[in-house]
């Protein structure tokens, strides 16, 4: 009998922790994401202003990052980010 109640408030327990886990974990990947927005507007306006090989690569780096560390994008949005980066041609500075 002890073990199935140790059992059984073991499972609460870690129910309690995996649904307060996810529910951190949508609150540090939104911010993550702004943070990584931010991060990519600052390179894409660094590029605007001076076109060259270093601004060129950080914007495609800026804008890999935020593909891959924010999952709350689409698939499509993803797609249409991946085609901007394929576009990206740093070599001809």
């Amino acid at each position: 009998m002890k073990k199935l109640h140790f059992t059984i408030i073991a499972a609460f327990f870690v129910l309690t922790l995996v649904t307060v886990s996810c529910k951190k974990d949508e609150i540090s990947n939104t911010e993550k994401c702004d943070q990584l927005i931010v991060t990519y507007q600052q390179a894409v306006s660094d590029y605007a202003v001076n076109p060259n090989t270093e601004t060129c690569e950080a914007f495609v780096q800026a804008l890999e990052n935020y593909i891959n560390g924010c999952s709350i994008l689409t698939a499509m949005q993803r797609q249409e980010f991946q085609e901007e980066i394929d576009g990206a041609d740093c070599s001809q500075y």
